[in-house]
This record gives C-alpha cells, sequence and structure tokens, in this order.
C-alpha cells in the first residue's frame, strides 16, 4: 500500500505462485568433496587465494562492448536460434523500449545449482509474462547442444516447483555457453557458482549476487526452502529498476513493439474456383503500457484473394556449356528459365540448373622442385650453453622480455630471435637469445617445484596469437605451456599417482612469475625460478602439446596434449589461469578423444604435433606405429563425462568440466617413418624429424605426396621449430644435446 506508484509498473509479488514439492531424483548424486559457505562471497571485485583483486566486472561498471558482435547459440527454448546480449543493452527511452537483461552462470549435472536452476526457469517465465522487456538469459556449460536443451527442460520439470499454469517455458534464453563466453564475461573466476547479473538499459551492471545453493555441494543437500530464496531475491533486485524505467517516462507510455513480420500466405476456403481467404501477421511486445499508456495488438488478420493452385512451369534446357578445364575432368552446365511462377499455394519449380562431368585431354606434367637437394646444417646452442637431453624447441613472442639486457649476473642481447629449448633430463628450460646473430648466448631455468611441474619436461609451446581482439586483461598471447613425461613420482621419491599434466606459464618477468628460490622477488644478480600460472593433471607420460591458435576463448589457453599412459589425444582449455602460486585448479575444460589412438615411442622421446588454422587440422607424430595422425579438431560431439571412467583429474567442482569426445574426424597422414618425432607447420609444408635416423621428411599437406627426405643430423632428433620470419628451421638432437 506504501509502494503502490513502484508496483503500478513495479514487481508484484503475489503474480509467482509457488508449488513446493518433494521430488525424490534418483539420477541426482552428492560430490564426493563439498566447498564451503566461505567460497560464496558475492564480493565484487572477487578475491583470488592470495587476497589479490581479479578484475571482473561489478556493479556501476558498463557492460554495453561485452562480446560485442558475438552471436551466442540458444539450445532453449525452441524457435530461437541465436542471441546477442548487446541488443538489450540499449535504449531509446521515451521513443522507445527500456529493457533489463538478467544472466544466471550453471553447469550441467546435479550439483546444487541445479535447484536454483529449475526455481530460475520459473520466475524468468512468470516475469517476462508480465514484464517483457525484463529478458532472462541463462548460461549452461559441460555438455552438447543436445545436453543443454534436455537440461533446460529438466530445469522446467523437476525441482523446487512447477511451471504450474505456464504451459511452458518462454524464459530462460538458455544458451549453449561450450566456449564459457558468458561466464568469463560476467562472473570472472573466483566469482562462485550459481551467481547472476542484472544489466539495465544502458548497459550498466546494476546488480551482482550469488544465489542461495552456493556453497552446498549437493543436489540433494539444497532444500527447496533455500533454492526458494532466489524468488525473492530476484524480485527484491529488480523492483527499483521497473520503478526507475517508470520515471523515464513520466509515468506514462504507450506500449512498445518490434516491426511486424511478413504477411503470411492467403489461406484459401474451398480447393476449386474464385475465393477469399485470410492472412496473418505477427510482432512481439517488447514492453507493457506504463500508467494510462495504450497497447496495440501482437498479431493482425485481414481479408485475401486467392484462386486454384498454380504450379510452376519451366522453359526448356539451354545447351550445356563449354568444359570448364582444358584438361583432365571438369565440369559443365546447362540451365531453364521460369515460364509461370507458383501461385496460391501451387507446386514449387523444379532445378534451373544441372552440373555434367565433362572429360578433357590429359593435363601434361608441369612439376618444378619445391626444395633444393640439400640442407645447410650450423649449431646454434649446445650441451656448454646449458643443453641437456633437449627433447623440444619453440620461439618467444617477445624475444629480449624475459632475460632483459641483464639477468643472473649475464648480459644478454635483445635482438634477434629467442629459442626455448626444453630440457628433459634437466628438467628445465634453455633461453636461447640473439638467434641469427654471431655468438648468442643462453640461460637455464626450472621451475621452482621442477620435481612435479617440469619433471622431465618432454615439450612446450608458446600462445603466439598477436591479434586476436581478446580483452587485454584477459588475453594469455605470450604464455607457454610444457608437457612432463613423468607419472608424478617426485623425482622418484612416491609411487607413481598419474596426477598428472601440462603446466601454464606467464613468459613475463614480473614477480611473481619470476622467483627466488625463497619465493622472494628477483634481483638483477639473483638466481630465478618460474613459478607456474596454472596445472592441469589428467595427461600423465605426456610426449607431446601444442597451443591451438583458435581466437574464440576468452582467454586464449587451449592446448592439445598426448596422454601417453591411455594413448589419447587430450584438449585442454586453461580458461581463466590461477595465477603464480595458487592451486584453485576449478575453473577448465579438459576434452579426451580416445577414438585417437597415438602410439608412443620410447620413454622420453618428444612426439611433435602442428596445427594448420585455416583448416582446422591437427598433425601428431604416433613414433610407436611410425605415423602421422591427421585430426579435424573441430568435428566431434559431447559424449558423456569422463569422471567416472578416468577418475584422476583436477578438481571435483561443477566448474572444472571434464568429458569425453566421440565422433571426431581422423585418419594416418603418413605411414612408414621411423620412429617420427618433432613437426612443423610451413605453408602447406609439413616438416616430420625421424628420431630413429636424423632425417628430416617433407610432406606436401593438400595431397600427401612426400616431397624429399635430408640427411639433417645423427639419430636423437626430436623437436622442430620454424623461426618467426619462416626463414630457417630449428630443431633438438637429444643424444648430441
Amino acid at each position: 500500500p506504501n509502494h503502490s506508484r513502484a508496483f503500478a509498473y513495479g514487481l508484484s509479488m503475489s503474480v509467482v505462485v509457488l508449488w513446493p514439492l518433494a521430488i525424490g531424483l534418483a539420477f541426482c548424486g552428492s560430490w564426493p568433496r563439498a566447498y564451503g559457505q566461505a567460497a560464496c562471497a558475492d564480493t565484487c571485485p572477487p578475491l583470488d587465494m592470495s587476497g589479490n583483486v581479479v578484475a571482473s566486472l561489478c556493479p556501476g561498471d558498463n557492460a554495453s562492448m561485452e562480446l560485442v558482435g558475438v552471436s551466442l547459440p540458444v539450445c532453449h527454448p525452441e524457435g530461437v536460434e541465436n542471441v546477442q546480449i548487446t541488443d538489450y543493452m540499449t535504449t531509446h527511452a521515451p521513443e522507445g523500449p527500456a529493457r533489463l537483461l538478467v544472466i544466471s552462470n550453471y553447469y550441467i549435472g546435479c550439483n546444487a545449482g541445479r535447484r536454483e536452476a529449475n526455481v530460475f526457469s520459473y520466475l524468468s517465465t512468470a516475469i517476462h509474462e508480465q514484464y517483457p522487456n525484463i529478458v532472462f538469459l541463462s548460461s549452461l556449460k559441460g555438455g552438447s547442444a543436445r545436453q543443454c536443451s534436455s537440461w533446460a527442460e529438466n530445469y522446467e520439470r523437476n525441482g523446487a516447483i512447477t511451471m504450474g499454469s505456464l504451459q511452458a517455458a518462454a524464459q530462460p534464453l538458455t544458451v549453449n555457453d561450450d566456449a564459457s563466453l558468458l561466464r568469463d564475461a560476467f562472473f570472472t573466476a573466483p566469482y562462485p557458482h550459481p551467481s547472476y547479473v542484472i544489466i539495465d538499459y544502458k548497459g550498466v551492471v546494476r546488480e551482482k549476487f550469488v544465489g542461495p545453493c552456493c556453497g552446498i555441494a549437493s543436489y540433494s543437500d539444497c532444500s527447496t526452502e533455500t533454492a526458494l530464496r532466489l524468488n525473492e531475491t530476484v524480485h527484491a533486485r529488480l523492483a527499483p529498476l521497473l520503478l526507475e524505467i517508470e520515471y523515464l517516462y513520466d509515468g506514462s507510455a504507450d506500449c512498445f513493439f518490434n516491426d511486424w513480420e511478413d504477411w503470411s500466405v492467403c489461406s484459401c476456403v474451398n480447393s476449386t474456383g474464385s475465393n477469399s481467404g485470410e492472412r496473418t501477421r505477427q510482432r512481439e511486445l517488447l514492453q507493457k503500457a506504463i500508467g494510462h499508456g495504450l497497447c496495440g495488438t501482437t498479431s493482425q488478420v485481414e481479408s485475401c484473394s486467392c484462386a486454384n493452385a498454380i504450379d510452376c512451369a519451366v522453359g526448356h534446357w539451354t545447351e550445356w556449356s563449354a568444359c570448364n578445364t582444358t584438361c583432365d575432368v571438369g565440369e559443365r552446365y546447362r540451365t531453364r528459365g521460369i515460364v509461370t511462377p507458383p501461385e496460391f499455394g501451387g507446386n514449387a519449380c523444379p532445378s534451373l540448373a544441372e552440373l555434367q562431368l565433362c572429360q578433357g585431354p590429359a593435363c601434361q606434367q608441369q612439376c618444378v622442385p619445391q626444395l633444393g637437394e640439400i640442407i645447410n646444417i650450423s649449431v646454434v646452442a649446445s650441451g656448454q650453453d646449458g643443453l641437456s637431453s633437449p627433447r623440444d624447441v619453440a620461439f618467444s613472442p617477445f624475444p629480449g622480455r624475459h632475460l632483459g639486457t641483464f639477468s643472473e649476473g649475464r648480459t644478454f642481447r635483445t635482438l634477434g630471435y629467442e629459442a626455448w629449448v626444453a630440457n628433459g633430463q634437466g628438467h628445465s628450460i634453455s633461453i636461447v637469445t640473439g638467434v641469427g646473430y654471431p655468438g648468442p648466448r643462453a640461460l637455464t631455468r626450472m621451475d621452482r617445484g621442477w620435481y612435479h611441474y617440469m619433471m622431465n619436461i618432454s615439450a612446450l609451446s608458446f600462445n603466439m596469437v598477436a591479434e586476436s581482439v581478446r580483452d587485454t586483461g584477459k588475453d594469455t598471447f605470450g604464455f607457454f605451456a610444457t608437457c612432463q613425461d613423468n607419472n608424478n613420482t617426485y623425482d622418484g621419491l612416491k609411487d607413481p599417482n598419474f596426477f598428472q599434466g601440462p603446466t601454464l606459464y606467464s613468459s613475463s618477468p614480473a614477480y611473481k612469475n619470476l622467483v627466488r628460490s625463497d619465493g622472494g622477488e628477483c634481483g638483477p644478480a639473483d638466481k630465478c625460478f618460474f613459478l607456474h600460472a596454472d596445472m592441469l593433471h589428467e595427461t600423465p607420460s605426456c610426449p607431446g602439446i601444442i597451443h591451438d591458435p583458435e581466437t574464440i576463448t576468452a582467454y586464449g589457453s587451449v592446448f592439445w596434449a598426448i596422454d601417453g599412459v591411455a594413448g589419447h589425444l587430450v584438449r585442454y582449455d586453461f580458461q581463466q589461469p590461477h595465477g603464480p602460486g595458487l592451486m584453485d585448479h576449478s575453473i577448465a575444460a579438459v576434452r579426451r578423444y580416445p577414438e585417437v589412438k597415438i602410439s608412443r615411442g620410447p620413454p622420453g622421446m618428444h612426439q611433435g604435433m602442428a596445427i594448420d588454422q585455416l583448416s582446422r587440422t591437427l598433425y601428431a607424430a604416433a613414433a610407436g606405429s611410425g605415423e602421422i595422425l591427421r585430426v579435424f579438431i573441430d568435428s566431434g560431439v559431447y559424449a558423456r563425462t569422463a569422471r567416472e571412467e578416468y577418475p584422476v583429474f583436477s578438481s571435483r567442482l561443477p566448474s572444472f568440466e571434464y568429458s569425453i569426445w566421440g565422433c571426431v574426424k581422423h585418419d594416418v597422414f603418413a605411414r612408414d617413418l621411423k620412429e617420427p618425432s618433432g613437426l612443423a607447420l610451413l605453408d602447406s609444408t609439413l616438416f616430420v624429424a625421424e628420431h630413429a635416423t636424423g632425417n628430416i621428411v617433407v610432406f606436401d599437406i593438400p595431397t600427401g605426396f612426400k616431397i624429399r627426405t635430408y640427411a639433417a643430423t645423427a639419430p636423437g632428433l626430436m623437436g622442430l621449430s620454424f623461426s618467426p620470419d619462416g626463414a630457417a628451421l630449428y630443431g633438438v638432437n637429444a643424444v648430441s644435446e
């Protein structure tokens, strides 16, 4: 009664009627490990494990530039294919509608957030029905598009409340957020889950809060009463914003609609003779009337004339065109035109063009040599420079940045390229500076906890994507990841537990990326150690790793690696790195591809990988079988969770996605190689290092033709990498060092 003006357009709490249910869900279990309420603070910006502020969108921040131009796939409800959130972040009030956007953050599975998702499904449909200018969006992660749809339907039917008089959920628009774009834009970790954000008509974040089931590990432990508190919270936070919108229009405004759709085809009453019919059109209500404003209809019907159905009629075919090639097999075509177009529901027109193969004379062979007869070999660095059973080599995108001109009491050149070499026996990385200039100098550096993070390092790969248009605060350009051929024995001090995988580092020399042995900040004369930015643990005995140059994810921290124990290809998305020295592994997505079986070579052998970004094709060396495998990495579909079949993984929390993917397109690109190891791509050419012979074998990628075999080094050749300008090929020999 004291707020009658507000609730003339504000939220009436009596609109949403709730039906508490006691539902036993046999398919929902509990998480093996609970996480507490302490992790559910809605402090914004959030704090990491060390108490440091993590940049994040918070109330008062403008979000209108987030995900600009990104089309998000909607999996539920049916009839909506894609959505662009920026469409809801602008207003032309009072000449147009003022919209509010409510976004939720959920994961597929039987975690406690599923209780809230059910409540959110109901309240969003009920509120949107009364206030269509409030749009609800749900970020759902952890499975396929089909699973996204089925889980969204589950949220309607099962949980704390039922849809009641609401026949089907028109809201929320559930997005299959498989790349975690919404999560990373609006709920930057370590902001808790489940969580919500409300964005106003100007694109400003007005509310950001965690749900009542946050901190409860098990679905069954979040009671109906607890989950229903979400309904009260959302109502309470929307009410003042609706009052604010009312003031934009001075308390009175007509309805707002989008444009009318096209008229439907005229519907005829009789099948013969001329008669009259009806046609219809619709438009969407964007905002209801405020105060004494007027409102029209969302549909129109009008009379139309129609006659007997007229089928399409076409003319005769033209003569066949000339063959489109001067030799070998080509194509020719012919066409025909429309004489009478179809009307009043008549049959559509048949094909108006045909293609036919045609045979020309045999083509003359016009090949010229692509490569020279021999290659020139020179030694850039050796064991005297710190190399110790080198397994792989990669070039830094920031030559000179890591060491500068002076580090650990030594001077270094910042000109030229900078090669980073993975030392298997040294459990370290040698940084070779001034490559391409006389007298390059090298420095060898370890991780402070090398016995876990860099034990028997077999491969490394940099994020080399310089122009990804990612948020500079999230972009991991210049980060690198290592792969360890080890089962986590802590240098033989413990039995293997297989809790091993790739380690992610920032190549920036800033503290705490580099530290002294005691963890303090490095000085120019101090011996310094790497401190990892993240680590995941699903590929023990890993012989190879490669960065994926995709430009879709928010952080660009996707890598492909080989599980040497299971012989599988594994895709890692570190997503948001937890930061140097921290231990939170709960924000990541790991996909296993058991169909892609990669045969291991001898222990300690590097098995290279390379990605052709244009075709999105990965090549992987299978040293044990003497093959190069080819994998089309954008193929494949989600099959099931990997947690049961592969029980050693990084985190039990729902934000850690661990899945098995199947139906990936792959084949054997090359056979009969002698322990293929390093791989390097240059344009359409693949260079393969044979460990057993020391040869380099060169293939033409489009045809698979073996162009040439070079005698390069003695046996022991492993990792390969082209210099950034593609002018020279670099490699490492683990035997001769």
